[in-house]
């Protein structure tokens, strides 16, 4: 993990001088920050770098403007991180590359403020949230958890079954501004567990913020008298032990039931489960044509968790609102945040956009260079694809109109960041402020 940053300039009389730092009390000494700057001046070309020292069992990234030493002398912008912390390294250095050219094009307070506002994303708090995946045997929980938190594309869980999960297995993601627990509770083990007289070391509604709950459309016919059994019991158990769990029932593999017959199925489920499932009970399935459905779902499901998402979609919602056939899509490596389109916009195919990444990946891996902005038009539609600077992950934003030319689309995007700079601010306000009262209600 990231230890802390600071901003520094070498002044000639009095040697290297700390301008900003975060967190406020974290310490660089004098003698490491001499050493960053000779590595800095060993190579005379004057193009800005980024260096990497090792010292202390931590290593000092520091990067250093270095068109700039001739009129403003030596300034470096240094993050430390723990010495075990390799894997984070691309990430970051492609960060501080990217920031670092815009904060030494400021000066003074706005410097130090663009610093600020940088540095604090390493530190966000997280809240840790526990979501339950239940339902029996073979009626796609694992590839849904796959496909949504893993990024993995519908055809590849289509084409290569998965092998069925045993017992009670725990998966952790970092989403936005949650530490998520996803545990994926094997088919043939819910019966014993939904029964309230079993007796096991294991249990998978321990701590749970949220249940999901998953049949198989094609067992509707035939078992429609369990699966109501099984969200009843789920209720029950949700009841009696006070759980205050938030509950959602996925209607699975919808694609199996005849387009003519879709309506009626639904109607029918709607008419027979418990009335108090029916406002989190979605269709869905993985099928390409209807994965914005299942899509779309899970970001409800992740709604009730994490307050960020809710602010992240009232942002994405506002800035389009007043748009024609219109749609924006925060990703993070292969995976879809959050997606908004205007009521005209015509569906997306969410199994196009997966590929669509997974192709512009390869053909940065193949000429070595780094993601900024790619604009595509087509014959109905203008795509715009670029990076956007949020949290501490890199995320990228698809805009895609009909309507919408590419500048108005560059600036609908700024638009968004703006507004995504502005979550942040307000965000860590309160925290902060809900840190207060927690702290104040406890005395």
């Amino acid at each position: 993990m990231v230890i802390g940053l600071v901003l520094t300039h070498w002044d000639t009389q009095l040697g290297p001088l700390i301008m900003a730092r975060y967190p406020n009390n974290f310490q660089v000494s004098k003698d490491e920050i001499n050493k960053i700057l000779m590595t800095h001046s060993i190579s005379k070309e004057m193009t800005n770098e980024i260096v990497e020292i090792r010292l202390k069992e931590k290593i000092f990234l520091s990067y250093c403007p270095k068109k700039q030493i001739p009129v403003n002398g030596y300034s470096m912008m240094i993050i430390v991180l723990h010495l075990n912390e390799e894997l984070l390294f691309d990430g970051i250095k492609n960060q501080l590359n990217e920031i670092g050219e815009n904060l030494f094009n400021r000066s003074g307070n706005e410097q130090i403020k663009e610093f600020h506002q940088y540095a604090s994303k390493f530190f966000q708090k997280k809240s840790s949230r526990k979501i339950l995946f239940i339902g029996s045997s073979a009626v796609g929980k694992t590839s849904i958890k796959k496909l949504f938190f893993e990024g993995i594309p519908s055809e590849s869980l289509l084409d290569l079954p998965l092998e069925p999960t045993y017992g009670l297995v725990q998966f952790n993601y970092d989403w936005l501004d949650l530490d998520l627990g996803v545990a994926d509770l094997a088919g043939q083990e819910m019966d014993h567990f939904l029964n309230e007289s079993f007796e096991s070391e294991i249990d998978p509604f321990d701590s749970v913020d949220a249940i999901l709950y998953i049949f198989d459309s094609t067992y509707w016919d035939t078992n429609s008298r369990e699966i109501v059994q099984h969200i009843q019991k789920i209720l029950d158990i949700n009841t009696s032990r006070d759980l205050k769990s938030q509950f959602f029932v996925f209607c699975h593999k919808l694609d199996l039931i005849p387009t003519y017959d879709q309506q009626s199925f639904k109607n029918e489920i709607k008419y027979t489960l418990p009335a108090s499932v029916q406002s989190n009970l979605f269709f869905t399935s993985i099928k390409s044509d209807m994965l914005h459905q299942l899509i779309r779902s899970m970001q409800v499901v992740i709604g009730t968790l994490s307050p960020q998402t809710n602010y992240l979609e009232e942002i994405l919602f506002e800035t389009i609102s007043e748009k024609r056939n219109t749609a924006v899509i925060i990703l993070n490596e292969k995976r879809i945040l959050l997606s908004a389109s205007t009521e005209d916009f015509k569906i997306i195919n969410y199994s196009h956009i997966f590929s669509f990444i997974s192709s512009m990946n390869l053909l940065l891996d193949d000429f070595k260079s780094e993601f900024t902005q790619l604009q595509l038009k087509g014959n109905r539609f203008n795509l715009h694809f670029s990076s956007i600077e949020w949290l501490s992950e890199g995320e990228c934003i698809i805009l895609i109109s009909e309507c919408l030319s590419f500048k108005e689309l560059s600036l609908l995007k700024e638009s968004i960041q703006y507004s995504l700079i502005y979550l942040e601010t307000s965000y860590e306000k309160s925290s902060d402020n809900l840190n207060i009262d927690q702290k104040n209600s406890s005395k």
